[in-house]
């Protein structure tokens, strides 16, 4: 996967199915096959989603082997978020919004309180941005009610429809919750009173209301999802009801249906074929993983016409987002595409957004420019008269909310409005011919009033509320087992009994959770989760180091404020000492990506990432060999500059992932696709098949001294390209664990990793690897991963002093680890982390289950030593831990430890620990130490508190394999023994009684 991809898009990440440059087609033999072998697969039969997870939305976890159980996890996070879907207007200037709200939501001295985990509204405001009426309809506690989308028809009622669990009242109107997710339609007068609501009879157990419209008989249209969610892969339902409400018609199909409009007689609607089959009479088959359609159908779903988009290459695929038909039924779609797209004789070399204008015949009469919405993601369209607006989201060095206004006759730019908040859905008031816009600004709403062709502001207005969601970024531990967390809020929250205002933090952790101090980056920007270390802690000169990209000046509590370069883009690494005093801070000034960070032995710190073009890296002057290359840079504990250095070739490098070992040697992996490649003063040749995973190790002074290639496919024409790691890891003497993707038939030395999912006419693409590598970059061990659909493993993973590994994914279906154990999702986005011992060998598996329609998250697996496993990430429904679970109703942070708090012993990772035993434990009177190498001899030992105040200090002793020490002086708590031998040292937490 390239890392360009997620960061032009991070809407994409959630949606896609991380696609590739292939020419892989989707059989129709496949498509059967896997309808038996996928469980997260939706039939229709008769109108009726049939599943076999459909027996609850909780059920019961899937674990493997012994793994320890879950001492405790919490959750922080605000309480839910706050969301306008749909802006409509009407002929007298009046604005209508619909949308859901959590917790509290204050407007001009009103405040509504929410019941459900979610609540709905629909309010009426005035042109000049007046609130008129404001009215709530509220789920049963624990429950959710959410409004997608609403219509005013040419009598002046009012449509909308959304989804609930549980049991609602719309008005006077009693609809049973018969489903998991159960769809509504509601008619409202003028004045917001509902005069009528139902639900749709179904045996399907997950329905959503999309899309609202009428035709102009006054019938009523309802767009609908069967999976619950709004992704561009749900099976799609159009159900047709009468004045009264009663349906006339469903009309269901497998295919990606996610805009509607009804013009007339005529139903014009847009989505995504995300496999080979037909709309209507038109067969289609996209290139890749899906493409973007429009079709024509009149009220009784016959199609008129359909057409899908295509490709110039055999690379390519897109989505569809939003579809705007004027009066004169001018069709007007937008979307996503990479790489190019092709619609009818038209075609462009976007990688982003794309706008095209069809006549309701279905020509296509001109497709937007290649940069007109190049590393632009489209939120929604609308438009009026000769004018199309589209408001969408730019990721490139900064995150950006922008609306552009095109001429609807040539597609030519007019004007463009950009913003740091989230622009949203759009309307065109034609009273005054402006625009109306939500937006979302730190997790709560607002309405923007803009200037119809200037896009000037004419007014805001801004809801209240207590809404936030946070997250953690990364984590890291030190030598006593005290965690360090590096996370982002959108808003104020509590954190662990503390509360913590909008932006990025860093908190140290005692191996309860409880805080011992947090420093906060107010006002920092969200910086995301992604590939490599974002945190790291020196064991040795114990002090912690975190790591970002930013756009927004920095304000360090006891330090400087940096200020980004708004062109080149920036990044800092700022040092902490464990007592969470501010140490230093760097900032260097050029566009980069994927960073990740790295201490040695000497107290220095290292970082590496992406660059392009001519950069100053500390003193060194860098300069790519082609496009993107992959920089190391090297800072001593005073933050001074030591050395830079690149890596790359003619092409495209898409990360550098560091570690180091004990001797300072440093150990670099990466994707690298150019041919003839230079990792600083080592030259190697990248051949077809021989893979784009590179390993290298370079010594203390930067200098390569071995370079290798591995993840050759040759099976696939496309198969090196499948291929990209994720994380490394390095122990004391220099043997590197490295996860990641990679096809099927993949080399890894000697070794060939093949998919156990051994299904014909399917390609095996989605597939993981962990390996172990010894310190001349030979291959030990490889073990792989094989999905029916891509995870994501975008996180942290650990190794403990003995080798043994512990590694995370987010899983969307069947999934194989190895021979041993095949993994069925219980949720849409379960969550598993994994053990391999040092030989390779699965130990155990552990389940956290996903709700059917949420969305979650693994940021980090951290190993504390002794079967203690500290995870995080993040959630936005519903988690199952086995013994406790959670509900939330916006991005929720979670941090939870296996294993139990009392048993963390955590070694310096890079240096060679003196092994022992220390029994009893827990303790009253005396311990026993042993050493367990059978070679050292002890030669003293120190006692500290967990706050690190020593109790004894350091005792030399007479040299013996073993030792007791008394401790019946000591108060009952949590201590750290230190013990010494004569080359090295170890520390193991003790709890006496």
């Amino acid at each position: 996967m390239k890392q360009v991809y997620f960061i032009i898009s991070l809407i994409f990440i959630s949606l896609s199915l991380n696609s590739q440059n292939t020419s892989f087609k989707q059989s129709k033999e496949f498509q059967e096959l896997k309808k038996l072998h996928s469980d997260s697969y939706q039939s229709i039969e008769n109108g009726v989603i049939s599943n076999s997870l459909y027996d609850g939305v909780k059920s019961t976890l899937n674990d493997y082997g012994n793994p320890p159980n879950w001492d405790w996890v919490k959750t922080f996070g605000g309480s839910g978020g706050d969301v306008v879907r749909e802006v409509v207007t009407s002929p007298d200037g009046a604005i209508f919004v619909t949308g859901s709200f959590s917790g509290n939501l204050s407007f001009n001295g009103n405040t509504w309180s929410g019941i459900g985990r979610r609540d709905a509204f629909i309010a009426k405001f005035q042109s000049d941005g007046s609130l008129i009426w404001f009215r709530q309809f509220s789920a049963l506690e624990g429950e959710k009610l959410d409004a997608y989308d609403i219509h005013p028809d040419e009598a002046g009622n009012l449509y909308f429809t959304g989804s609930y669990t549980g049991n609602i009242t719309l008005g006077t109107f009693n609809l049973n919750g018969t489903h998991d997710i159960n769809l509504f339609l509601a008619k409202a007068d003028t004045d917001g009173n509902i005069t009528m609501a139902v639900t749709h009879p179904t045996a399907n157990p997950l329905e959503l209301g999309l899309k609202v419209d009428t035709d102009d008989g006054g019938n009523i249209y309802v767009l609908a999802s069967l999976d619950g969610t709004t992704s561009r892969f749900h099976a799609s339902a159009v159900i047709k009801y009468d004045v009264n409400g009663n349906v006339i018609m469903d009309f269901y199909h497998e295919q990606n249906f996610c805009d509607m409009k009804v013009v007339g007689q005529s139903i014009y609607l847009i989505g995504t074929i995300n496999f080979e089959g037909y709309i209507g009479d038109f067969y289609f088959d996209p290139v890749s993983y899906g493409d973007a359609f429009v079709a024509k159908a009149n009220t009784n779903m016959e199609f008129a016409w359909a057409s899908m988009a295509g490709h110039t290459s055999s690379t390519g695929d897109s989505f569809g987002i939003g579809l705007y038909v004027s009066q004169n039924e001018e069709v007007f779609i937008t979307g996503f595409s990479r790489f190019n797209i092709v619609w009818g004789s038209l075609s462009s070399n976007c990688w982003g957004g794309f706008l095209v204008k069809c006549s309701a015949d279905g020509e296509f009469l001109w497709l937007s420019a290649d940069s007109m919405f190049s590393n632009d993601t489209p939120v929604d369209i609308t438009g009026h008269g000769d004018y199309v607006y589209v408001s969408f989201v730019t990721q490139t060095i900064n995150h950006y909310s922008n609306i552009k206004s095109i001429l609807g006759t040539s597609g030519a730019s007019i004007a463009e409005r950009t913003s740091e908040y989230d622009f949203g859905a759009m309307a065109v008031n034609t009273l005054d011919n402006t625009l109306i816009t939500s937006q979302n600004t730190d997790g709560l709403i607002g309405l923007s009033k803009l200037d119809g062709l200037s896009l000037d502001d004419d007014w805001n207005v801004l809801f209240g509320g207590n809404s936030a969601f946070a997250y953690p970024i990364g984590t890291a531990l030190d030598k006593n087992g005290f965690q360090y967390q590096f996370g982002y809020a959108s808003n104020q929250i509590d954190y662990f009994g503390q509360q913590i205002n909008k932006g990025l933090f860093l908190a140290k952790q005692s191996t309860t959770g409880q805080p011992e101090w947090i420093v906060e980056f107010n006002d920092a920007n969200d910086v995301g989760n992604g590939v490599g270390n974002s945190i790291v802690y020196d064991t040795n000169y114990n002090c912690v180091y975190i790591a970002s990209a930013f756009t927004k000046p920095l304000v360090i509590p006891g330090g400087p404020t940096l200020t980004p370069d708004p062109n080149a883009g920036s990044f800092f690494i700022l040092k902490y000492d464990s007592q969470g005093n501010f140490q230093w801070a760097i900032q260097e000034n050029f566009k980069n990506y994927s960073l990740c960070l790295a201490t040695d032995q000497s107290g220095n710190v290292l970082i590496s990432g992406t660059f392009s073009g001519n950069i100053t890296l500390g003193n060194t002057n860098l300069v790519d060999a082609g496009l993107d290359d992959i920089f190391i840079a090297k800072y001593n504990s005073e933050g001074q500059p030591v050395w830079a250095v690149r890596a790359g070739g003619e092409d495209t490098e898409w990360e550098g992932l560091i570690s180091t070992d004990a001797q300072d040697n440093i150990y670099l992996t990466g994707e690298f696709y150019s041919i003839d490649v230079t990792v600083v003063n080592e030259s190697i040749t990248l051949q077809e098949g021989d893979g784009n995973i590179v390993v290298a190790k370079l010594n203390p002074q930067g200098n390569a001294q071995w370079v290798h290639v591995v993840g050759g496919c040759t099976n696939n024409e496309y198969g090196d390209f499948y291929g990209w790691p994720t994380g490394i890891r390095t122990d004391a003497d220099g043997n590197s664990y490295i996860k990641g993707w990679c096809f099927d038939s993949t080399s890894f030395g000697n070794i060939m990793l093949t998919s156990l999912l051994n299904i014909p006419n399917y390609d095996n693409r989605y597939n993981k690897f962990v390996t172990k590598f010894d310190n001349e970059g030979n291959v030990i061990w490889a073990n792989s991963i094989n999905e029916l659909l891509s995870s994501m493993d975008y996180n942290q993973f650990d190794i403990d002093h003995q080798g043994n590994v512990y590694c995370g994914l987010r899983t969307r279906d069947t999934t194989l680890i190895g021979e041993e154990y095949s993994f069925g999702n219980s949720g849409l986005n379960d969550l598993i982390v994994i053990k391999y011992t040092t030989e390779g060998q699965l130990s155990w598996v552990r389940a956290i289950e996903d709700s059917k329609a949420g969305s979650a998250w693994l940021s980090s697996v951290r190993s504390g030593g002794n079967q203690s496993v500290y995870v995080s990430g993040w959630f936005n429904d519903y988690l199952n831990f086995g013994n406790s679970s959670f509900e939330v109703n916006t991005k929720t942070g979670f941090i939870g430890l296996m294993g139990e708090s009392n048993s963390i012993t955590l070694y310096d990772r890079n240096t060679d620990q003196f092994m022992f035993d220390l029994f009893p434990n827990p303790a009253d009177k005396s311990i026993t130490v042993q050493a367990t190498d059978g070679l050292s001899e002890i030669t003293g030992y120190q006692i500290t508190d967990v706050t690190g105040r020593q109790v004894s200090a350091k005792t030399q002793t007479n040299l013996a394999p073993n030792l007791t020490i008394d401790i019946s002086a000591y108060p009952a708590g949590v201590y750290y023994v230190k013990i010494y031998s004569q080359k090295s040292s170890g520390v193991k937490k003790l709890v006496i009684h």
